[in-house]
Parts: C-alpha cells; structure tokens; sequence
C-alpha cells in the first residue's frame, strides 16, 4: 500500500508542477507561489472543518519541524522558475536526485533526529544510474 501511495505521490506532484509551472508563466512566479499557496492553504481549512480538527489543540513540537511549510515555499519557488526553461520530466529527475542524496545524507548523519539506516552498496549504485541517466537527459 505504501509503495502505491509513494507513486500515486509523484504521479500527483508532476501534474501539480505542470500546473504551476503554467500558473507562474500566466501571473509572475512570486505571484504563482503565493496563489499556489493560499489554495492549498485554503484547500486545508476545508478539510480541517469537515473533518472537525481544530488547531487549538495541537501537539507541542519543535519550531524546526514547522518549517517544512517555509521549505515548501522554495520547493514550490524554485520548481516554478526552472520548470519552463527544463520541463517537468527533467526537473522531476534533478530534483528527485537531490532529494535522494540529501537523504542518505541526512539518514547517515541522522540529522534532525532521522533514523540511520543502513548504507547498502546497492543504493550508491541506484544513485550512480540515476545521475548515468539525468546525464543522458541533459544532452
């Protein structure tokens, strides 16, 4: 069931970076990023009332576990800015490999308190296609 999630994930964010990419090029990119923004925020006010959760009564946390919504702001920024010049299947690539990377990396390091797992040799040669293949896309 989670592998599904996991591509039903990336099949729902290249059509969402399509659609912002066009949303950028109609409106400006600092614009786009903030309407991108407000519906999604807005998006999320819907379900928190039909699902009758109140934000009242959330959890303590780390301020640092709050920024993943200021990360999805450049995420959102910088996929905009690039997705018209690269495409979508060429900025999906680069960015599922930096994701991948700064992944081992932060497993490795377990920073922000990531469990460590175990480096097998066959992930760094997963990675070594996947940079194999985004160079072939370059050309």
């Amino acid at each position: 069931m989670a592998i599904r999630m996991a591509i039903l994930s990336g099949i729902v964010v290249s059509v969402m970076m399509v659609f912002n990419g066009r949303l950028s090029d109609a409106t400006g990119l600092y614009t786009a990023t903030a309407l991108i923004h407000a519906s999604g925020l807005l998006t999320m006010c819907i379900v928190l009332k039909v699902k009758h959760i109140s934000l009242r009564k959330l959890p303590r946390a780390s301020w640092l576990l709050y920024m993943g919504g200021v990360i999805g702001v450049f995420t959102v920024f910088f996929n905009n800015l690039t997705i018209t010049v690269l495409g979508a299947s060429l900025v999906s690539a680069l960015g599922l490999c930096g994701q991948i990377l700064t992944s081992l990396v932060l497993e490795q390091s377990q920073a922000f308190g990531v469990q460590k797992q175990k480096l097998q040799p066959m992930k760094l040669v997963a990675l070594f296609i996947i940079l194999v293949g985004i160079g072939v896309m370059l050309e």
